[in-house]
């Protein structure tokens, strides 16, 4: 069965990597923005370290 491109995207699988990854993006931005003002004392990935080495 020969499907026709409509212009979107029909796979899930791609749709949630793509969301993923733009909200990994927009989160490790603000965070930096964030830890940059001096407002937290820790980056999520350092946090992320902690939670591995723990």
């Amino acid at each position: 069965m020969k499907s026709r491109i409509t212009g979107k995207l029909q796979d899930t699988i791609v749709i949630g990597m793509l969301g993923g990854l733009i909200g990994t993006i927009c989160m490790e931005i603000s965070n930096t923005l964030i830890y940059k003002a001096k407002k937290t004392e820790v980056v999520y990935p350092q946090i992320t370290g902690q939670f591995f080495f723990s």
